[in-house]
């Protein structure tokens, strides 16, 4: 079976028809009770497996993500290569500016940043220059 496109929760279910096994990519921008459909799912015996950001590019929780791994028996958390200095990177840093939470874009837009490499934007959505914040940590 190919990939199917979906915007909400609830195409998600409509769509899972005898399949035992769904996978969902990008949770983090699904619409509606997704946190709901895949414990239904779950509870009539199918396997979910779901991929999904944890965090914005603010470095704040990223919904519905944490709920998911709330309902989940196995969490596998995966970090990326900070883009500046080749650590491991759990945070996503924004490259432009803007305070929309979803801004669709790639990696002009985006990179994967460690915690010494991020930094965090001020309330209009501009960096504010605290790189190496976390460094005594």
């Amino acid at each position: 079976m190919e990939a199917l496109q979906v915007a909400t929760a609830r195409e998600v279910e409509e769509l899972v028809g005898d399949f035992q096994v769904i996978g969902i990519d990008e949770a983090q921008f699904i619409a509606g009770e997704l946190v709901n459909v895949v414990r239904r799912l779950a509870n009539r015996g199918r396997r979910v497996i779901i991929t999904g950001l944890d965090t914005d590019f603010r470095a704040e929780p990223f919904e519905p993500i944490p709920q998911l791994m709330c309902e989940a028996e196995v969490v596998t958390k995966l970090m990326a290569v900070c883009h500046r200095c080749g650590a491991p990177a759990h945070r996503t840093q924004r490259i432009g500016a803007g305070t929309d939470l979803v801004q669709i874009g790639g990696q002009e837009q985006y990179e994967a940043r460690c915690r010494s490499c991020y930094v965090p934007p001020d309330e209009s959505g501009e960096r504010t220059g605290q790189a190496g914040l976390f460094d005594s940590e």
